[in-house]
């Protein structure tokens, strides 16, 4: 979701998008997207979980409809699957320590 309200919201406001790029929060992940370096394991795990989360409340405290239910269900699935399958973002390697 960030992703997507920062894609939209840095076409409209140039202000918006400064903030968010340079967010302590969001920064990381909008900064790392742009450069295609992928999402980390972290990150990921953060959206599937709120995806999870969000998705089954909705489902099961604001319908009533199974189609609607078996719908939502199937769109969680497929957010999830999209970002579990963007690239995962590899750790800067660690410098070796000089021997003398």
């Amino acid at each position: 979701p960030v992703i997507l309200a920062g894609f939209f919201f840095s076409k409209s406001s140039e202000r918006f998008d400064h903030w968010l790029v340079n967010n302590k929060f969001f920064g990381g992940i909008v900064r790392d997207w742009r450069a295609g370096v992928g999402f980390s394991v972290r990150a990921k795990i953060i959206a599937v979980v709120a995806i999870a989360a969000t998705f089954t409340l909705t489902i099961v405290f604001a319908t009533d409809s199974t189609v609607i239910r078996a719908s939502m269900a199937m769109l969680a699935v497929a957010i999830a699957s999209y970002v579990v399958s963007r690239p995962t973002k590899r750790k800067a390697a660690e410098p070796r320590p000089v021997e003398v």
